[in-house]
């Protein structure tokens, strides 16, 4: 687990965030994740804080990460993490993201959609969000390999 949460603070430490300027969070006050219509909008407002995305992550939440020193080599190891295992946030802001990383969005059907996260030293990490009635965060995938 601990290659989880290792990845997703290199991923903000790649990215730049907290530090680079104008990549501010996106902050609406009194906004729920059923606001949101559109996938990037919604992304945008989960990567704005931590409570965003406590709000909208499912608990548990069906969490990968590369076990590094697996018997046949580096494997993608899923399991359920409840909330309080998780390192928040697990999306860093996501302006900042964009600066160093590609944001590929894939749609899986009309209620998920993929974001896939790379960039610089190797981040690849996986967000699928589901609309249920509301985009959640049902499961995060991080194949870094550091």
């Amino acid at each position: 687990m601990k290659a989880l949460f290792a990845a997703v603070g290199v991923l903000a430490l790649a990215s730049g965030a907290g530090s680079v300027a104008g990549a501010s969070p996106v902050i609406t006050p009194g906004k729920t994740a059923c606001d949101f219509e559109k996938i990037e909008e919604f992304v945008a407002w989960f990567g704005g804080s931590a409570e965003n995305q406590r709000s909208a992550t499912v608990n548990p939440l069906d969490a990968g990460f590369m076990e590094m020193e697996a018997k046949d080599g580096p494997v993608l190891v899923q399991s359920p993490h409840d909330h309080e295992e998780l390192g928040w946030p697990i999306l860093p802001d996501v302006a900042a993201v964009r600066m160093g990383h590609k944001m590929i969005y894939t749609e899986v059907d009309a209620d998920q959609v993929k974001l896939q996260t790379k960039g610089g030293l190797g981040v690849d990490i996986t967000y699928t969000f589901r609309r249920q009635p509301c985009w959640t965060l049902v499961k995060l995938e991080d194949r870094t390999r550091s």
